[in-house]
């Protein structure tokens, strides 16, 4: 099943955060008007493409995570890019987001790729399952890390629990099933432990993709 997972629709996201150029108070703060603040990045599918816009599912706590210079946020700007499996990076955007769910879709200039379906039930207890994610940013040209793994349930919130490993930047990357279906998304891991992951299940992915398609006049669940 490996040679079929869709690497050509993973991307590595990567978020620049830098006050704006006409920073009045810099000074009084101590830093030069438009420098860096911050880089992150994050695992994320292209899921659909139309009319030359390339939808990317991904964790919202990348898309809108907090850090120190939020109380400062009118004096940043935050630049997104998507970086392909082919080595090349594309100017990216949030267009929905659900802080709540830890949801989030960008849309990116990316080229046309093949629509990824989300599953419509979750897989058997016990089921392999398949990941491509960069955790530590790890990935590059040529290269997309796929990761294996057990399902091991949801509980009544809605949380999922897998057996496979993940760490910083593993954050939205997508998880399959073994018809490469999306059944949920990478948000959270034990660093202790190493090898149990948590995402969301199938439902509320569908139920996300649902609120953005009538939001945003496209039909991301084809």
């Amino acid at each position: 099943f490996f040679k079929d997972l869709p690497e050509e629709n993973f991307v590595k996201l990567n978020l620049t955060k830098s006050f704006v150029e006409n920073c009045e108070i810099c000074e009084r703060l101590g830093v030069d008007p438009g420098s860096v603040i911050s880089r992150s990045t994050a695992s994320g599918m292209a899921i659909y493409s139309e009319d030359d816009k390339t939808y990317i599912l991904t964790a919202d706590h990348f898309c809108n995570g907090l850090d120190d210079f939020m109380s400062f946020s009118s004096l940043t700007t935050s630049e997104f890019t998507s970086d392909d499996h082919y080595g090349n990076s594309w100017a990216s955007e949030v267009v929905f987001s659900d802080p709540e769910n830890d949801l989030c879709l960008l849309v990116s200039k990316m080229p046309e790729i093949e629509t990824v379906t989300i599953a419509d039930e979750q897989p058997e207890v016990g089921e392999t399952v398949f990941a491509i994610a960069a955790p530590k940013g790890y990935s590059s040209e040529g290269i997309s890390l796929h990761f294996e793994g057990q399902y091991s349930g949801c509980d009544n919130t809605g949380d999922c629990a897998f057996v496979m490993q993940a760490y910083f930047g593993s954050s939205g990357g997508a998880i399959m099933n073994y018809r490469g279906e999306v059944i949920s998304v990478i948000q959270r891991a034990d660093m202790e432990l190493k090898y149990i992951t948590l995402g969301p299940n199938v439902s509320t992915i569908r139920y996300f993709l649902e609120r953005a398609s009538n939001q945003l006049g496209v039909d991301l669940l084809q």
